[in-house]
C-alpha cells in the first residue's frame, strides 16, 4: 500500500506485464514518489476504484493525467467521481463478479459492506498468484469470504480498537456509523475475518489498512489481529499500512 488511512488511500498491485492502482486518494506526486521508491516503475496500467469516498478518490482525476491511464469502476461509482474529474479521462464500467482481463491480470470486484453508492472490493489474478483488496467494510459477508480467501495476499482493514472508540470523544451518531453493519471493522473483527479466510483457503499475507489516527495504534492493531490469528494456530505474515509512507512490499 502507497497509504492508508482515513486522510487517504492508494494500494498498487503490480505483476510481470502490469501495474494498476485501488484507489487514488493521495496526491499524483506521493504516488510517483511511492511507486520509484519501491522499485515499481512508473508507469500505471489502470486504476480501480473501490467507491466514491473522497479519502479514495479526491486525488483521482490528477493521477490519471499524470499516469494517461483509464479508470474502472462499476455504474453507480462511476457515476459518483465527477467532483474528482478533469473531464477528460477514460471511464470503463465493469460488472462485479465478472472477470476482466487487464494484459496478464485477471481482475475481479465484489460487493462489500460500506455507506457508499455501490462499494467494492477487488481480487487481481497473475496465473499463479492472488492478491484482493477490501479496505473499508462494516461486516466480513459470504462474498467477501469467498473472495478472499482464495488470495495468497490481501490488504484488509483494522480500522478501529472497540475500547479505543467508545471511550474516545467522537460524537455517537459517528460512533454508531463506524461500528455499524456499513461502516468498519475493528482489530478483532479483521483478526477474526482474516483468521477464518485462512482456514478457508489459501491467505498467508495480509497488510492491515485504513487504521484510524484517533481510534487505532498500530502496535494495538498488529498485537490484536496476531493473538486472534495465534488462537487458531495459522502461521501468517501480518504487516502495517501507514498514513504517510509505503508499507513494505509483498512479494508472491
Amino acid at each position: 500500500m502507497l497509504a492508508s488511512s482515513s486522510s487517504g488511500n492508494c494500494s498498487v498491485i503490480q505483476s510481470g506485464q502490469t501495474t494498476v492502482l485501488v484507489d487514488a486518494g493521495i496526491s499524483a506526486r506521493r504516488t510517483f514518489i511511492g511507486l520509484t521508491s519501491a522499485g515499481l516503475g512508473e508507469q500505471i496500467d489502470a486504476i480501480f476504484i473501490s467507491h466514491e469516498h473522497s479519502d479514495h478518490c479526491k486525488d483521482l482525476g490528477v493521477v490519471a493525467k499524470r499516469f494517461q491511464c483509464p479508470i474502472y469502476g462499476n455504474e453507480a461509482t462511476l457515476g459518483k467521481l465527477e467532483p474528482f474529474l478533469k473531464g477528460t479521462e477514460t471511464l470503463i464500467n465493469i460488472e462485479k463478479r465478472k472477470v476482466i482481463q487487464l494484459k496478464d491480470l485477471e481482475v475481479t470486484s465484489f460487493s462489500v459492506s460500506h455507506d457508499a453508492v455501490d462499494p467494492c472490493g477487488y481480487t487481481f489474478f497473475d496465473g499463479q498468484h492472488r492478491a484482493g483488496v477490501a479496505t473499508d467494510l462494516g461486516i466480513i459477508s459470504e462474498e467477501v469470504q469467498d473472495h478472499l480467501s482464495q488470495c495468497d495476499a490481501v490488504s484488509f482493514e483494522a480500522n478501529h480498537d472497540v475500547d479505543m472508540l467508545e471511550k474516545g470523544r467522537y460524537p455517537q451518531y459517528l460512533k454508531d456509523r463506524i461500528t455499524g453493519p456499513l461502516g468498519h471493522l475493528s482489530n478483532h473483527d479483521s483478526g477474526q475475518g482474516l483468521a477464518l479466510m485462512a482456514m478457508k483457503g489459501q491467505l498467508k499475507h495480509a497488510i492491515l489498512a485504513h487504521l484510524s489516527d484517533q481510534n487505532n495504534r498500530p502496535d494495538l492493531a498488529l498485537k490484536t489481529v496476531q493473538h486472534c490469528l495465534r488462537t487458531y494456530n495459522i502461521d501468517f505474515n501480518v504487516l502495517l499500512s501507514h498514513k504517510s509512507n509505503p508499507s513494505p512490499l509483498i512479494e508472491l
